[in-house]
């Protein structure tokens, strides 16, 4: 299952940009 991991990280930093724009 490490697609689905490396999927979630993606989509935590995806939101994380959401959340917080450089």
């Amino acid at each position: 299952m490490i697609f689905a991991g490396l999927l979630g990280i993606s989509c935590l930093l995806l939101l994380y940009k959401v959340v917080y724009p450089c």
